[in-house]
């Protein structure tokens, strides 16, 4: 053959190449190798472009046979990427495989089948996942590659592609590497002008995006901005929302990782205008919904703008919405919306949505904190029954169970407060001397289990007197506070040391407890800033710890600064109605005892004043009486025993009065300042109701609820 092309005579070509062709053929015929066949039929395709009619017949019909099975699977291969005919799949692999089968590596052809073959492969892996396919497609791509060249973008692309794949499913980094090398390969050589260098740009970025979270390499997340930055200002292409998407989310890789704002400022808008893109029919709607949630929640606690937490609860909604499983973490920032806000229709919402997740844990806490704010009683019993619910059904060894058994003894705890049963108490010591050991010393939970426990101890002093266990508070809560953050839990944990130090002072007379205990008083209210919700009670724990050393020093400055932190409480129009009647309370009691009990006449009048406030119409007759129990018992009887006092018998029986007619008032719907709003606009009063009570009951308690990490 090669003497008959040597001699450049087109006959002679013709007759030689007719006659292999046949040599090749009928060598097939008898031993079914199929190197004969391509052999044929490769030398066939070239004498048929010489001469169509010197083709032997057999030869011609397997010839035309191949090209047939060649253009009858790339049809069908593009109706399975079109979507028009997805159950041709099968069909289109088995035409493609035989023709490749008659098919030499030298034809131009075979690169073609070679990527068409592959390519249907891919799919079927991606159905099916098996990944002998993916093998054979990865296989496939190389050879087109080989064969067209590393200069061309297509090959090398789809390589990448499938390589991709093989990572996903094996894990073998140099699956990555090879990708990465791939697609760096074609952004290099293509024309810049070339819409596949568009798709190899941000199929590179996020290649380096993913490398970066197995690998931890800075430079390629680097990279992989700077890529996907490129390709996002060709504006040409029609998905532009998708790489808007990635490189917000390389942004906000950047940004979990260093901690830079200006990241997630850019993070934010990118992400933001990906979702907007993407209707609740796109497939990629949750998952872009969800990502632009977590970066909303990480702005929140990066400047604590209430406004990023309502958006990001926007986000979680919309992910919900569409049945993916993330109601837990809506739950929770619905939960610290409500803390940021005050909103109780966040925190009923946040109730509602823990319940359909089934998130015990979460749900028993938010329960908790629904009680502590509205103090309804039903609330407190449905919360310890979810965490108790929860504790049974978590390994005891583990950190959660750490977490979820401090939960239960700080609810358990807030019951002992209500109904002083001991067997609640010991039950809150036994949990959290339980839970500690559960959680790392360098764990930021373990602060506020050592000041749940401290003041689990105090209480247990105050019911049996046993001095040690004051002790033991006190070093709990001295080492929490060395550890606490002053601007967080660390005002809750002085309020709370405070209280301990004047406890040991009154039982042991030791001025030194009661200097520590004004210092620790002062340190928390300073802590906790003028606006904030329990700036009232730190008001009224340092007053109590300056008349104490008043009482004891006789220094008339300590209880000037009493008295006036004490009217500053109980006259402050937003501070809760139970504090300030209890704020006033105390203020007349130490008039009282200074200064005579008529000089407190006036004192307890303004705090019978505030007695209506203490109960609102919509909260349930037990919990009204709870209330009157807890902040009234005897005041009407005290501040008729000042007006005596003070020779003002007039003014004794007023308070006497009011004091029998609140509750008559509930009892029979006498008109208060809302019964006519009732009778008008329902919706509206219930809508104040709710609102006067959230202001009306304040979470007084310091103990601190583990979080969820």
């Amino acid at each position: 053959m090669e003497s008959a092309v040597g001699s450049g005579d087109r006959n002679q070509i013709v007759v030689t190449a007719k006659v292999v062709v046949q040599a090749h053929w009928y060598r097939h015929q008898a031993t079914g190798h199929e190197f004969e066949l391509q052999s044929a039929l490769s030398l066939a395709s070239l004498l048929a472009g010489l001469d169509a009619g010197a083709v032997p017949p057999p030869v011609a019909e397997c010839l035309n046979e191949r090209g047939r099975r060649a253009d009858e699977g790339a049809r069908l291969l593009s109706q399975v990427v079109s979507g028009s005919d997805p159950n041709a799949l099968d069909r289109a692999i088995a035409l493609l495989t035989a023709a490749l089968h008659a098919t030499a590596s030298a034809e131009p052809c075979h690169a073609v089948l070679s990527t068409n073959l592959g390519s249907a492969l891919r799919i079927r892996f991606e159905r099916h996942g098996d990944g002998a396919d993916l093998d054979r497609a990865i296989e496939l791509h190389t050879a087109a590659m080989n064969a067209i060249g590393t200069g061309r973008l297509e090959p090398t692309v789809n390589l990448a592609g499938v390589m991709h794949l093989r990572f996903k499913l094996r894990g073998d980094h140099a699956d990555l590497d090879q990708c990465v090398e791939l697609l760096t390969t074609a952004v290099d050589l293509a024309d810049p002008d070339d819409a596949v260098r568009l798709e190899a740009m941000t199929n590179l970025g996020n290649m380096l995006n993913l490398r970066f979270h197995h690998t931890g390499r800075m430079t390629d997340l680097d990279r992989a901005i700077s890529v996907l930055g490129d390709a996002l200002r060709q504006n040409r292409h029609h998905d532009h929302d998708t790489r808007r998407f990635h490189l917000g989310g390389a942004h906000l890789s950047r940004f979990r990782s260093l901690g830079a704002a200006a990241d997630l400022d850019e993070a934010i808008p990118l992400l933001a205008a990906a979702a907007d893109a993407t209707g609740p029919d796109h497939p990629e709607h949750a998952f872009r919904q969800r990502q632009l949630g977590d970066a909303y929640q990480r702005r929140f606690t990066l400047r604590h703008d209430p406004a990023d937490l309502e958006r990001a609860a926007d986000c979680l909604d919309a992910v919900a919405q569409a049945g993916t499983h993330e109601y837990v973490n809506l739950g929770m920032v619905l939960v610290e919306l409500f803390q940021q806000r005050g909103d109780p229709n966040h925190l009923d919402r946040a109730i509602e949505v823990l319940t359909s997740a089934g998130a015990l844990a979460d749900l028993g806490n938010a329960l908790h904190m629904r009680f502590r704010h509205r103090h309804r009683y039903a609330d407190l019993e449905d919360a310890i029954g979810r965490l108790t619910e929860a504790l049974a059904a978590t390994d005891r060894g583990s950190e959660h169970a750490g977490y979820t058994a401090s939960n239960l003894a700080v609810a358990l705890q807030t019951r002992y407060h209500w109904h002083a049963d001991p067997d609640d108490l010991e039950r809150v010591i036994d949990l959290l001397g339980t839970a500690l050991p559960l959680l790392s010393p360098d764990d930021p939970q373990r602060v506020g289990l050592l000041c749940n426990l401290g003041t689990a101890l105090h209480d247990r002093f105050d019911l049996h007197q046993r001095p040690a266990d004051l002790d033991q508070a006190i070093t709990l809560l001295g080492t929490a506070a060395n550890t606490a953050a002053i601007h967080q839990d660390g005002a809750a944990v002085l309020g709370n040391l405070g209280a301990a130090m004047a406890a040991r002072f009154r039982h042991h007379r030791h001025q030194a407890d009661l200097g520590q205990a004004v210092d620790a008083h002062a340190a928390a209210m300073a802590a906790t800033g003028p606006h904030h919700v329990d700036f009232p009670i730190r008001q009224q724990s340092l007053a109590g710890a300056l008349y104490a050393r008043f009482q004891e020093l006789g220094d008339e400055a300590d209880f000037r600064r009493a008295e006036d932190l004490w009217s500053q409480a109980e006259r402050m129009a937003t501070t809760p109605a139970s504090l300030r009647v209890s704020a006033g309370r105390e203020r007349a009691a130490a008039i009282g005892q200074t200064h005579g009990p008529g000089a407190a006449a006036d004192a307890y009048a303004e705090v019978v004043d505030l007695l209506p406030l203490l109960i609102q119409r919509g909260s349930h007759r037990s919990d009204q009486h709870l209330q009157l129990r807890r902040y009234a018992s005897g005041l009407a009887s005290d501040a008729a025993a000042a007006a005596v006092a003070a020779n003002r018998s007039k003014d004794a029986t007023e308070p006497l009065e009011q004091g029998r007619g609140l509750l008559w008032a509930q009892l029979l719907d006498t008109r208060s300042d809302l019964t006519r709003l009732w009778r008008v606009n329902p919706a509206l009063a219930a809508r104040l109701t709710a609102m006067r009570t959230e202001l009306d009951h304040p979470d007084t308690s310091d103990a601190q609820p583990a979080r969820r990490r």
